[in-house]
C-alpha cells in the first residue's frame, strides 16, 4: 500500500467539508455525462433506461412487418365439458340406500364407526385444496381411435382416451397395440379413424385469424380476403421412451404450416420446440393434475423438434394446414354446392319454359340486396365470387340454366331523374309547353345506365347548350359516358327495387359532375365568373340477365 505525503493529506483534510462533497459529486456526474455535436452536455442514460429501450426494441422487431416473430405459431387447449362427478359424497349416499335393501343390517356399533370414518374422509378432502380442485375440474372430452391391427387378420381395435382413463405402468391402459401399429412412421388417415376434428372446436378459426394473414403464397394473392384454411393428411403418431415418432415435412404450393393435436394421454417429456428467425417457443404437454387436449399450429418456415418421451405415451394427431378458397369457389363452380337443389331453381326453370314468357327474348334486372364496396377496379375480379346470400343463389341458378349473367354497377335512377329535372328547368323554364314535353319524354324513357366495368370515383364537368363561353361545349349526356364508361339498357324487367330491408339503398358515390354555367351574379369568388354546381350520382351493384328467344333456350327438363 502506498503512503500519502503529509502536505497532501493536510489538503485533503481541509476539503473534507461540504465543498469537498460538492466537488466530488461534480466529478461523479461528469463521468455519466457526454457532449453532443453542439457541445451541450447530455446526461448518460441509466441502466434501467437502457434495459427498457432494449426490451422495446426487441418487441418492435417482433411485431413490425408482415413476417413477424409474434405470428409464426399459436396454440391453446380444448375447454372441458363440465365438472367432474363428486366421489366420496355421492357414492356414500348411493351405497347406503343399496345396502339397506340388499344386505342385512349391520351391527349398530360397526355401522357408526364406518360412517364416522367416511365422514372424516369427506371432511379431509374438502379441506385439501388439491382434492377440491380435482373434484371441480372440467372433464376433457373423450376421443376414440379405431385402427386395423396389422398383426391380426381383419381385426379392428379401439382405444378410448379420456382424462379418467387409468394409467398402468407409466402407460395408458390399452395403448400397447396402438404403439405397435404406429411404429416410428405413424399411421396415415387411410388406416385409422378418430372422432375428433379441429373445425368442431374453433381451432381453424383461430389459425385463420393469426397465421393466415402473413402467408405469402401465390394462391389468391390479389384477393387474400377470399382465403381460408383447411386440414389435410392427418397422421397419428405415438412416442414412448423406446419409440420416437418421426414427423415428416410435406410440401405444397398452398401449404400454410402444421397443426399438432396432443391427446390427453399421461406422459413425461416430449416437449415441442419451435424456432423462427432466432426466436424459439417451447410447448410442454406433460402429465398434470387436469389433462387437456392441447394444440399448436405453426407456419411452414418454422423448425420444430421434440424432446424424448421419458415415461408414458404421447399421442399426437398431425395435420397439414392448407390454404383454400373460402369465398365463392364452391358455389360458382358447382363442385360442392349444386344450384339445381336450390328452392329457386325449379321456379326459375318453369318461368323460362313458359311459352308466353319473353318469347322474343329480353333482359331481367336485379338489384343486389347486400352492400358491396364496389367503387374499385378490383371488384370486377372479386365478383361474382364475393356475392352473398340470395345474390349468390340467384346468380348461380341463372348460370346453371345457361343464361348470360353480368354483375355490374348501375347508376341510381333517382339521382339521374333529379339531375334531368334540374337541367330541364334551367333550359326550358321560360317555355312551359316545351318544358312539359321534355318532362313527359324523360319519364316515358325506360333507360338504365350500366357500367362497362367497376370504376373508381370519377369526377368530370359539363356545360349547358346555351353557354357560348366555350366554342366546344360538352353537355351532360355527352360527357357522362366518357367519364364513367357505360351502356344504356332499355326495356329492362326488374325483379326487385334497389331498397333493402331497412328502407335504404346499398349504394356508393360513383360520379361527381361539375356544372359550369356563366352567371356573373352567382360566381363562387371574386376572381371567378362562374357559379359552380356539383351533381352527385350514386351507383348500386346489380345483375343483368339476358334471356334468349324461346326457340333458342336449351334447358334440361
Amino acid at each position: 500500500m502506498s503512503s500519502i505525503p503529509d502536505e497532501k493529506a493536510h489538503e485533503d483534510r481541509e476539503k473534507s467539508g461540504p465543498e469537498a462533497e460538492e466537488e466530488s459529486g461534480s466529478d461523479d456526474d461528469s463521468k455519466h455525462d457526454s457532449k453532443n455535436e453542439g457541445g451541450n452536455i447530455t446526461p448518460m442514460k441509466s441502466l434501467v433506461k437502457l434495459a427498457e429501450e432494449a426490451v422495446i426494441k426487441s418487441l418492435s422487431k417482433a411485431v413490425d412487418g408482415e413476417q413477424v416473430t409474434a405470428r409464426y405459431c399459436c396454440g391453446g387447449s380444448i375447454p372441458g365439458i363440465g365438472p367432474r362427478s363428486t366421489t366420496s359424497e355421492s357414492k356414500t349416499g348411493e351405497d347406503t340406500k343399496v345396502g339397506k335393501g340388499k344386505k342385512k343390517e349391520k351391527d349398530g356399533r360397526d355401522q357408526k364407526v364406518e360412517e364416522q370414518s367416511k365422514n372424516e374422509k369427506v371432511s379431509k378432502d374438502r379441506k385439501d385444496p388439491a382434492s377440491e380442485a380435482r373434484r371441480n375440474a372440467p372433464v376433457v372430452p373423450a376421443v376414440t381411435i379405431r385402427w386395423d391391427d396389422p398383426t391380426g387378420h381383419c381385426m379392428t381395435r379401439r382405444l378410448k382416451i379420456a382424462s379418467e382413463t387409468p394409467l398402468r405402468g407409466n402407460k395408458l391402459s390399452g395403448t400397447y397395440h396402438l404403439i405397435d401399429a404406429c411404429g416410428r412412421e405413424g399411421l396415415d388417415q387411410s388406416k385409422f379413424t378418430v372422432d375428433f376434428h379441429p373445425q368442431d372446436h374453433g381451432i381453424l378459426d383461430g389459425i385463420t385469424q393469426i397465421l393466415l394473414p402473413g402467408w405469402k403464397g401465390r394462391f389468391l394473392r390479389e384477393f387474400p380476403e377470399h382465403r381460408g384454411v383447411k386440414v389435410e393428411r392427418c397422421r397419428l403418431h405415438v412416442s414412448t421412451a423406446s419409440t420416437a415418432s418421426k414427423i415428416d415435412v410435406g410440401s405444397s404450393p398452398e401449404l400454410l404450416g402444421r397443426l399438432i393435436i396432443c391427446l390427453p394421454c399421461p406422459h413425461k417429456g416430449g416437449q415441442l420446440t419451435l424456432s423462427d428467425d432466432g426466436h424459439s417457443s417451447v410447448f410442454d404437454w406433460s402429465s398434470s393434475e387436469n389433462p387437456s387436449i392441447h394444440w399448436v399450429a405453426f407456419t411452414n418456415r418454422c423448425k420444430h423438434e421434440f424432446s424424448p418421451v421419458t415415461k408414458g405415451a404421447q399421442i399426437l394427431l398431425v395435420y397439414d394446414l392448407i390454404v383454400t378458397e373460402r369465398v365463392g369457389g364452391s358455389l360458382v363452380s358447382g363442385h360442392v354446392t349444386d344450384p339445381t337443389l336450390s328452392p329457386l331453381y325449379r321456379g326459375v326453370r318453369d318461368m323460362l319454359l313458359e311459352p308466353g314468357f319473353m318469347t322474343d327474348g329480353g333482359t331481367l334486372g336485379y338489384y343486389c340486396q347486400y352492400p358491396y364496396s364496389h367503387n374499385s377496379p378490383r371488384m370486377g375480379k372479386r365478383l361474382p365470387h364475393a356475392l352473398q346470400g340470395v345474390d349468390m343463389v340467384l346468380y348461380s341458378v341463372f348460370k346453371s340454366l345457361g343464361l348470360e349473367v353480368q354483375v355490374r354497377p348501375i347508376l341510381d335512377r333517382e339521382d339521374l331523374d333529379v339531375i334531368d329535372e334540374k337541367r330541364t328547368y334551367r333550359e326550358w323554364a321560360g317555355d312551359s309547353e316545351e318544358y312539359e314535353k321534355r318532362v313527359k319524354e324523360r319519364w316515358d324513357l325506360d333507360c338504365c345506365k350500366v357500367g362497362d366495368a367497376f370504376h373508381v370515383l370519377d369526377i368530370g364537368e359539363y356545360d349547358t347548350e346555351y353557354n357560348d363561353k366555350y366554342l366546344e361545349s360538352v353537355s351532360f349526356d355527352e360527357n357522362l359516358p366518357i367519364i364513367w364508361p357505360m351502356k344504356e339498357h332499355f326495356g329492362v324487367t326488374w325483379l326487385n327495387t334497389p331498397y333493402i330491408g331497412d328502407g335504404k339503398k346499398p349504394r356508393e358515390l360513383a360520379v361527381i359532375m361539375e356544372y359550369l354555367p356563366y352567371d356573373g351574379q352567382y360566381n363562387c369568388c371574386d376572381e371567378c365568373e362562374y357559379a359552380h354546381h356539383f351533381e352527385r350520382i350514386h351507383s348500386l351493384v346489380g345483375m343483368m340477365v339476358f334471356v334468349p328467344k324461346l326457340a333458342d333456350r336449351n334447358l334440361d327438363v
